[in-house]
C-alpha cells in the first residue's frame, strides 16, 4: 500500500513552469525538509519531495526505475551507493566533489574504485545513551552492565533496564568489529573467521543471560527510552535530537560497553549522502541538479544541518568549530564519532549484510554453531554476488 502511494504521488506531479526536481530521502523526516525548502526559495527551483523508510527504499528504487519514473535524487546511507548498478546512479564528477568537504568522508561513498555519492552528512555510529534519573555511572563494559542490572531491577521493578535492536546486524557490527572482523577485505567478503564466531557467541549470551529482550524491536526500545522507562538503549547519533528534547538533562551519552578491558566495541560510522538514480546527473534536470550539489556542501547549508538536525556535517570548518563545543554530550558525540570504524560502502558489503543476517538467525535458533553460522554466511554472500 505505502509503496503503491508513493508511486501514484509521483505519478501525478504537475508541470510547473519554474524548474523541478523529484527528492526522495530516508532520514530527519521533517527536520530535513527545513533544509530542502531553503535550497528551494533560494534557488527557485521547485522540489517534490517523500519520505521512505530504509527497509523499503530498495524495492521501491527498483520499481521506479522500471516504471521510468526514477526520482531525481535521494538521500540515503552510503553503503546504500553498493547497489549503483541496480539504481544506476550517476557516478559523480570531479568538478562537483567540494574541496572544503572533509577530504577523508570521500572515502565513503566509492563503490568499486568510483564515486558515486555527495556526502552531506556524517555519524551513523551507535552509542550508548541512558537516563541520568536511573544511572549515575554510566557502565563501561558488560560485565558492569550486569552488575548495575541486579540493583537496578530490585528498586525499579516495573521499568526496563536496557535494549536496542538486537535483531539487526547494524546493531550486531560493534561485536564483529571487537574481534578484528572485516566484512569486506580488499574488495572481497570475509565472514567466514573465528571474530565471526567470537562476536556470535558473545552476542548471543547477553540474550540468553536475560539481559536483553530480544523481541524488543527498535520502536519498543525508544518509545521506553523517552518515556522514561529504560535504563539504557544503544542507538545511532540520529537519535539525539530526538532524545535531548524530550529527556533533557536527564540524557547521557557514553561509549559503548567494552567486551573487556582489551576488548571494546567499535561502531561503525559512514555518511548520509546524495546519489542520482538512473543517471540523473546526464538528463535533463542536471543544472538544477548541479545546484542542489553545489547548495548541500556550501558551508551556510552545512552549519543549517547541524542547528536543525543536531547532525555532525562533513564541511570540515563547520565541524571544527563544533568539536569545540563545551557540552559533554557533545564530546561524546564527537568522541564515539572518532572511536567508530568506516563502514564499507562497496557493492559487496549489501550481500554480507543479507548474509550476516540469515546465518545470525540459524544460531540464535540453536540450529547451528557459531562456527557453522560464520560458514554458512560465507557461503551464501559469496555465492549471491554477481
Amino acid at each position: 500500500m505505502i509503496r503503491w502511494l508513493l508511486l501514484l504521488a509521483f505519478s501525478s506531479f504537475t508541470t510547473f513552469a519554474t524548474p523541478s526536481i523529484k527528492f526522495v530521502f530516508t532520514y530527519e523526516g521533517q527536520h530535513f525538509e527545513k533544509i530542502i525548502e531553503i535550497f528551494s526559495q533560494h534557488e527557485g527551483i521547485v522540489v517534490e519531495r517523500l519520505w521512505a523508510s530504509q527497509s523499503d527504499l530498495k524495492a521501491q528504487l527498483l520499481e521506479y526505475i522500471e516504471k521510468d519514473n526514477a526520482p531525481d535524487v535521494v538521500l540515503i546511507p552510503a553503503d546504500h551507493i553498493g547497489l549503483h548498478q541496480l539504481m544506476r546512479y550517476s557516478e559523480i564528477p570531479e568538478e562537483l566533489q567540494s574541496a572544503q568537504t572533509i577530504p577523508s568522508l570521500w572515502q565513503s561513498v566509492l563503490s568499486d574504485n568510483k564515486t558515486f555519492g555527495i556526502p552531506v552528512v556524517q555519524g551513523n555510529q551507535l552509542m550508548l545513551y541512558y537516563n541520568k534519573r536511573f544511572i549515575d555511572k554510566p557502565a563501561t563494559s558488560w560485565q558492569k552492565v550486569y552488575q548495575q542490572q541486579q540493583t537496578f531491577l530490585e528498586q525499579n521493578p516495573k521499568t526496563k533496564f536496557i535494549a536496542w535492536n538486537y535483531q539487526e546486524m547494524y546493531w550486531f557490527s560493534p561485536f564483529f568489529n571487537a574481534f578484528g572482523g572485516n566484512a569486506i577485505t580488499n574488495g572481497k567478503i570475509s565472514l567466514n573467521t573465528q571474530a565471526m564466531a567470537n562476536a556470535l557467541t558473545t552476542y548471543k549470551q547477553l540474550a540468553d543471560n536475560q539481559l536483553i529482550q530480544k523481541d524488543c524491536d527498535y520502536d519498543c526500545a525508544s518509545s521506553s527510552f523517552v518515556n522514561h522507562q529504560l535504563a539504557y538503549i544503544i542507538n545511532g547519533d540520529w537519535s539525539f535530537k530526538e532524545y535531548y528534547e524530550k529527556l533533557g538533562d536527564d540524557l547521557g551519552i557514553a561509549p559503548l560497553p567494552a567486551i573487556d578491558q582489551q576488548t571494546p566495541l567499535v561502531s561503525y560510522f559512514s555518511t548520509h549522502v546524495l546519489a542520482f538514480p538512473n543517471n540523473s546527473l546526464t538528463g535533463p534536470k542536471k543544472e538544477a541538479l548541479y545546484k542542489l550539489i553545489n547548495f548541500m556542501q556550501q558551508q551556510v547549508a552545512q552549519e543549517q544541518i547541524w542547528l536543525t538536525m543536531k547532525t555532525l556535517p562533513v564541511h570540515q570548518k563547520v565541524f571544527e568549530r563544533i568539536t569545540q563545543s563545551q557540552s559533554a554530550l557533545v564530546q561524546q558525540l564527537i568522541f564515539s564519532l572518532e572511536h567508530s570504524k568506516l563502514m564499507p560502502s562497496d557493492s559487496a558489503m549489501s550481500f554480507a549484510w543479507s548474509a550476516m543476517r540469515k546465518g545470525f538467525l540459524r544460531y540464535q535458533a540453536g540450529i547451528l554453531n557459531a562456527e557453522q553460522s560464520a560458514e554458512l554466511m560465507q557461503k551464501i554472500a559469496t555465492t549471491k554476488r554477481p
